[in-house]
């Protein structure tokens, strides 16, 4: 559990902010590590960064955008006691852009709760953009198991763009078990384009009807003649646009929590993320590949058309940890690598999939490519292409529109990635962007912007793993309605998925639309009524007196049902970019 505030600051000194901060928390607390900004420490090759103390104050600056943001860091001690599985942990700090940033102004900052040595895993993130005022930052999580000393620091990524931090104050307590994340500080979050009465609005309702809909057009005829004054119930059954949720837990268990997943799924989504994680706990593990399987053969029960989450995560730590053994062995690395894809999607050949992940994260996971080579990337499509001939197969990754649009070096990488994949003649199909938000935002134009920059690739784009990782549940209700519209606005998009719904599944709970006792949140709400209600085709209509009907629909699965006297019958349609009249005859 997470949270970041932007709020302008009060205190000036250490005594002042401690005492203001403490005076916000629902327990006392005890410290994890050395308090005050004196205990942060930068760290960065001297070409990219450099720094200077002025008494409290940490000014450090970035030259030049980094080769990835963490090129550029401000670290925190290791932690100095034991952390017990169920405490939350807290840590506030204050910052402001002095120069440098975008058009905007603004600097930008992630940092993390992470281990401060390989693998760098992390019980929690946050990530935000500053302008000239001092603010004050809070972050909060729940540590999800024992962390033993030195095995937690704080660590802030700089290195996104040019730009100054100073930084002043900083404290890290342990605020102990059974606190009520509900208490802890946080402030509201906003973004451009926000209001109610953005302008943006009006363009996105004319793209949406330009892109997501077509013409009906529905011909009826009695005896060979054309019959007016029939009466004609249209409804839209299934959208064709892909509006899914990863599915985090089975459905087919006998808990409580699996009935519910079964019975809110096919409510609220028509497509689902289905994972085949090659991993220890994953596919290597008999019960967890047994549980992918169940999930596999439910959705298809419900038919939910289904994405695979992924073929390959290409680097040793999120891959079996019997392949460190080979790692100085290429070639044997590279066969196995290979066999066991083979042998995965041979298992894997009976499912109908839309669409399939093929390989995840490939600007920050190289562990693979360093050791056999880019040829590796080119067959492991060829692999999925074999197996899935007519699924989209998709390059996933992340950082490339989240923070407020401002990670320019992250996404230069990764246009190159894509440049280097089409070169090779690797069988991509389509683009994932994963969505993972903390609490910098990225304007609905921003994002248009960006998708516009990536028509160079002519590939369809999809947000595979959408999550606002905030306790600010207006906020991230508004940003979930924003976003959901401007994507589905826009003509390059093929897909919007939810990384869960549930808090006690989700990897980023705060992130969820219901909460661990399945009560909703604002954010579902606006998930109902824009792809149930708003985004949806239901009407009554007769035809004219040339036997016809035509209305502006979304385009999908329709059922239509014509009444004539005490005749009724109801026929299905699928409604595309271009087709033809529906012809009826009675």
């Amino acid at each position: 559990m997470l949270s970041l505030s932007l709020a302008l600051t009060l205190a000036g000194t250490a005594q002042d902010f401690t005492s203001e901060v403490s005076a916000l928390l629902p327990a006392k607390g005890v410290p994890i590590m050395p308090q005050g900004v004196t205990a942060l420490t930068p760290d960065g090759p001297s070409d990219v960064m450099s720094f200077v103390r002025e008494g409290q104050v940490l000014r450090v600056t970035v030259k030049k955008p980094g080769e990835n943001a963490w090129s550029a860091q401000v670290q925190s001690p290791p932690t100095t006691v034991k952390i017990n599985q169920g405490d939350m942990v807290f840590m506030a700090f204050e910052v402001r852009t002095t120069s440098g940033g975008r058009e905007t102004g603004e600097g930008l900052l992630s940092a993390f709760a992470q281990r401060p040595a390989p693998p760098w895993d992390n019980i929690g993130m946050l990530s935000g953009s500053f302008g000239r005022s001092w603010r004050r930052m809070y972050f909060s999580a729940r540590a999800p198991q024992a962390i033993a000393p030195g095995e937690l620091a704080f660590t802030f990524h700089i290195a996104q763009q040019p730009q100054v931090f100073e930084f002043r104050n900083f404290m890290a307590l342990n605020l102990g078990p059974g606190v009520d994340p509900a208490k802890m500080p946080f402030n509201r979050i906003t973004y451009a384009g926000q209001e109610p009465g953005a302008a943006w609005r009006k363009k996105a309702e004319k793209m949406i009807d330009e892109n997501r809909k077509s013409d009906l057009i529905i011909e009826v005829l009695r005896d060979g003649k054309v019959a007016p004054g029939v009466d004609l119930d249209i409804k839209l059954v299934t959208h064709e646009y892909p509006f899914g949720t990863f599915l985090d837990h089975d459905p087919t268990g006998s808990d409580p929590d699996a009935a519910k997943y079964r019975e809110l799924v096919p409510q609220l989504f028509n497509a689902v993320t289905v994972p085949i994680y090659w991993a220890d706990w994953g596919w290597e593990s008999a019960k967890t590949r047994a549980s992918y399987f169940r999930r596999l053969a439910w959705a298809r029960e419900q038919g939910l058309p289904m994405k695979a989450h992924n073929l390959v995560w290409p680097s040793f730590k999120w891959s079996p940890t019997r392949l460190q053994k080979i790692k100085d062995e290429p070639a044997l690395l590279k066969k196995t690598i290979l066999d066991e894809a083979k042998e995965r999607a041979r298992m894997l050949s009976d499912q109908p999939f839309v669409n399939v992940d093929v390989l995840n994260e490939l600007r920050t996971e190289t562990d693979f490519v360093n050791i056999v080579g880019r040829p590796l990337y080119k067959e492991l499509f060829e692999i999925a292409f074999e197996t899935w001939p007519s699924a989209k197969l998709v390059y996933n990754d992340y950082d490339i529109f989240e923070g407020g649009g401002l990670t320019e070096s992250t996404r230069a990488q990764h246009k190159e990635i894509v440049r280097q994949l089409l070169r090779e003649k690797v069988k991509v199909s389509m683009l994932g962007w994963q969505g993972h938000f903390g609490e910098s935002l990225t304007p609905p134009e921003q994002v248009w912007k960006l998708l516009d920059e990536y028509g160079e690739f002519g590939l369809p784009i999809e947000i595979t793993e959408f999550d606002v990782d905030t306790r600010d549940e207006q906020s991230q209700a508004d940003y979930t309605r924003d976003l959901l519209t401007a994507w589905f606005a826009h003509p390059r998009t093929f897909g919007f998925t939810m990384w869960g719904f549930h808090e006690k599944y989700h990897w980023r709970p705060n992130g969820a639309m219901y909460r661990a006792d399945w009560t909703p949140k604002p954010n579902l709400a606006v998930w109902k009524n824009l792809t149930q209600e708003v985004w949806t085709t239901k009407a009554q209509v007769k035809t004219s007196a040339d036997g016809s009907a035509k209305l502006r629909a979304f385009r999908g699965v329709y059922e239509i049902t014509v009444r004539s006297g005490k005749e009724a019958r109801t026929f299905r349609t699928t409604l595309g970019a271009k087709s033809p009249p529906l012809q009826i005859r009675l």
